[in-house]
């Protein structure tokens, strides 16, 4: 089993209907606000009285680079700094009617079925502290993991940004 290297922790900020590259930003750089801002879902627009069914694809969706202990789901003090805005966020007026989907992804270092794993506990190890530091609800909160499946950096599967925690807004 290869090790897992760390990675400074920095935001990509994204919509993943964009066709751009996400926007990298320091971990400081990110505040409660801009995360609620990036995650309220768009009003659709009604057309002849039929409001279009929002799938869950289109929905908004950020990927935080967050920093665990190495090779472990231990959430290093930074990470937990940056979930802290990430909580206040789901639990503002403007985000409590919504449901997220928290997806854990790793590189390919390691073998298919560690990254699998550590992302699962990744992910699940981010649900706990939002729930018990900053009080978001079980419920609203769903865990996936994705391991090495997908890659936001394919031409280079061990790039560092590719380890991260997806955030997806869920439809009502």
């Amino acid at each position: 089993m290869k090790p897992i290297h760390n990675l400074p922790v920095v935001v990509a900020l994204a919509l993943t209907a964009a066709t751009s590259h996400a926007q990298e930003a320091p971990v400081g750089d990110i505040t409660a606000d801009g995360l609620i801002q990036a995650l309220t879902p768009r009003p659709q627009r009604v057309l002849r009285g039929v409001t279009p069914v929002l799938r869950e694809e289109d929905m908004p969706s950020i990927d935080l680079s967050v920093e665990f202990e190495f090779g472990s789901f231990e959430l290093t003090q930074d990470a937990q700094t940056l979930l802290t805005s990430l909580g206040q966020a789901i639990a503002s007026d403007a985000l409590e009617p919504y449901r997220f989907r928290l997806s854990g992804h790793t590189d390919a270092v390691g073998s298919e079925e560690f990254n699998q794993e550590l992302s699962m506990a990744r992910a699940e190890a981010v649900r706990e502290f939002l729930v018990a530091e900053t009080g978001v609800p079980t419920e609203r909160l769903e865990t996936a993991g994705l391991g090495e499946t997908q890659l936001l950096f394919v031409e280079t599967p061990d790039d560092p940004r590719n380890r991260r925690v997806e955030v997806r807004v869920l439809p009502e």
